[in-house]
C-alpha cells in the first residue's frame, strides 16, 4: 500500500515570515506568523531531508505531494485524486489545526476502523496524540482529506496544533 503524504504550499511562493519565541515562564519555544502551510511544509521537508523516511521494501512507495489551491476550492487535491491517487493508497494530510489539545498532535478525520486500530495500535502506540473521526476545529473543517477520502478510505489528517487566532488570517 503506497503511502501519500500530502501538504498544501500555497503562500510559500510570497514574502512571508515566521518567528521563534521562547516563553518566559516555561522556556518552551514557539513560533509566530502565517502557520497555515508553512507549518506542513516544514515538518515534511524536515522528515524527507532527514533520511528517516526510507522504506524498508521495494514494494512500499512513499510519495510526497506539495499541493496549490487550497483556499480556492482545494484545487491542487483535486489534480491529484484525478491523477495520481488509487483506492488503497494510504493518504496522510499534514496542516494546522486548532482544535484545543495538550498532546503533540492531532490525527482527525479517521473514519476507517482499520485504518484507527493500525494508528493507535500498532504505529504511533508510543506518541502523544487524539484521534477523532470527524473534525472537531472550531476554525476550518475542509482540508485536502475530504477531497482524497472520496476515492481512498484510508485517508487521514495529522493537525499540528496552534493557538492564538485565526491560523488562515
Amino acid at each position: 500500500m503506497p503511502l501519500i503524504i500530502s501538504c498544501h504550499s500555497d503562500t510559500n511562493f510570497f514574502q512571508n515570515y515566521v518567528t521563534k519565541h521562547i516563553d518566559e515562564e516555561s522556556k518552551e519555544e514557539f513560533f509566530r506568523g502565517p502557520l497555515d502551510n508553512h507549518i506542513s511544509c516544514y515538518c515534511v521537508t524536515n522528515a524527507l531531508f532527514s533520511g528517516k523516511m526510507q522504506t524498508n521494501t521495494k514494494k512500499q512507495e512513499l510519495r510526497i505531494e506539495f499541493t496549490y489551491g487550497e483556499e480556492i476550492g482545494l484545487l491542487g487535491a483535486k489534480e491529484i485524486l484525478e491523477n495520481s491517487l488509487h483506492p488503497l493508497d494510504l493518504v496522510v494530510v499534514i496542516d494546522v489545526t486548532s482544535t484545543p489539545t495538550t498532546k503533540d498532535f492531532i490525527i482527525e478525520k479517521c473514519k476507517n476502523k482499520q485504518l484507527e486500530d493500525f494508528l493507535v495500535n500498532d504505529c504511533l502506540h508510543n506518541l502523544s496524540f487524539d484521534i477523532y473521526p470527524n473534525c472537531i476545529d472550531p476554525i476550518c473543517n475542509e482540508d485536502e482529506s475530504d477531497v482524497y477520502s472520496r476515492m481512498c478510505p484510508y485517508t487521514y489528517f495529522l493537525g499540528v496544533p496552534v493557538y492564538g487566532g485565526d491560523y488562515n488570517a
